[in-house]
């Protein structure tokens, strides 16, 4: 029987022979592993870097580090954070290339549909804002942020009685949020209603 190492020497010379005669290295021969590879990127620190550099103001190199993150594997978080720091540098585009593949995962997922919105807004598309708004409302009831911005969409396009409904459900599920009195000075006091007529 063959001792350990003479079988770890027959199997190095089937390798060198082979390269020798030009042939492809036997299956069973593990894959070179370049001595130089740096280690997998630590996601985590990556994310935690981006968000101190975006509190310092500095979203270009926020954006930076979430993207070394969504590289090296971060998956959801990590790509949302990458929109809304593109989000807040005006790179729509880059934002919605990173939310459609999220939703299209996950329709049911509050923030990328929310986000997804809040650039259409941003772009002055109503209807898919508005459809945004209202998807993450529906995956997220409670997603306040969507609710405040709906109304004003709904508002700010004439759809004024539908904008006064999101505003009094945004004053009756967050009565402490003091965005709640701003919905009522844009939109004022509500019309008193038109006196019935008939015969």
């Amino acid at each position: 029987m063959p001792t350990p190492a003479a079988t770890r020497f027959r199997s190095h010379s089937v390798i060198l022979l082979a390269l020798v005669l030009g042939c492809a290295e036997p299956a069973s021969a593990p894959a070179p592993v370049p001595v130089d590879t740096p280690p997998a990127p630590d996601v985590v620190a990556l994310l935690g870097a981006a968000t101190e550099l975006e509190s310092t103001g500095d979203v270009e190199g926020a954006l930076a580090k979430a993207e070394a993150a969504l590289i090296g594997g971060g998956g959801r978080e990590a790509a949302v954070t990458v929109a809304k720091l593109a989000i807040l540098l005006e790179r729509y585009d880059r934002a919605a290339s990173v939310l459609g593949p999220l939703i299209e995962q996950d329709p049911k997922d509050a923030v990328a549909q929310y986000d997804l919105a809040l650039i259409y807004q941003r772009r002055n598309d109503y209807n898919r804002a508005r459809s945004g708004y209202l998807a993450a409302l529906r995956a997220a009831p409670d997603h306040a942020d969507a609710r405040f911005n709906l109304a004003l969409l709904c508002w700010n396009k004439g759809v004024h009685e539908e904008a006064r409904h999101h505003a009094d459900k945004f004053r009756e599920l967050f009565p402490a949020d003091p965005r709640g009195e701003q919905l009522a000075t844009v939109m004022g006091p509500r019309p008193a209603a038109r006196p019935a007529t008939g015969p």
